[in-house]
């Protein structure tokens, strides 16, 4: 359970911190992973509306009237 906090902490960016988790997996159970998994989510989320880097090397996409 340890290890899976310290991967919690990484994973959030010390959003929630690796101690915490721990403490809500031993203390509430599935409770706590729900609270974890929310966590995740607020990352995935985050993730996928930030702006994707380009490289230079790719091609850019033709516009419609071109």
């Amino acid at each position: 359970m340890w290890k899976y906090s310290e991967g919690v902490g990484k994973v959030t960016n010390d959003k929630m911190s690796d101690v915490l988790a721990f403490v809500l997996m031993l203390l509430l159970g599935i409770i706590g992973y729900a609270i974890i998994q929310n966590f995740f989510n607020e990352v995935g989320e985050s993730a996928q509306t930030a702006p994707q880097p380009t490289s230079e090397s790719e091609p850019t996409p033709l516009s419609a009237t071109q």
